[in-house]
């Protein structure tokens, strides 16, 4: 790929919202926007951070090469395989999938489409959650 990969976010919700305003501001990456399944959600996150959304994942899709999925987890199968059938790569906030048998069919599918899907962990380096696992 000889110039910057085109990146949206799918879901717009506490966690999405980070995801959106650094992947805005990120060299060598296009930000393409997001999409929200809140109407109100999506006007608030684009007068906060001055970014469009999309009216469907469709739409996100076509503009995008790679998505993050900041979904619940019980739509993490749906969306991802949706952008994995359409040869885009994924970043998938944990956990994967609801169920070993959704994360095995996405993988299967990854390799068939031959796309990358990343898992975010983000939490395992947290200095505060570091902190706290001795005490818990």
């Amino acid at each position: 790929m000889s110039q910057a990969p085109r990146i949206g976010v799918v879901g717009a919700g506490s966690l999405g919202f980070h995801h959106i305003r650094i992947l805005r501001d990120l060299r060598g990456a296009q930000f393409t926007g997001f999409v929200e399944s809140d109407p109100e959600r999506a006007r608030e996150v684009e007068k906060e951070l001055k970014v469009r959304s999309h009216p469907n994942l469709d739409a996100l899709l076509a503009a995008s090469d790679a998505v993050i999925v900041v979904v619940p987890t019980s739509q993490h199968f749906a969306v991802a395989g949706a952008a994995i059938e359409r040869g885009k790569h994924v970043f998938i906030e944990k956990p994967i999938t609801a169920t070993l048998e959704e994360a095995d069919g996405l993988l299967d599918l990854a390799k068939k489409r031959g796309v990358l899907v990343q898992i975010g962990h983000i939490e395992r380096v947290n200095r505060a959650v570091r902190a706290a696992l001795p005490h818990g």
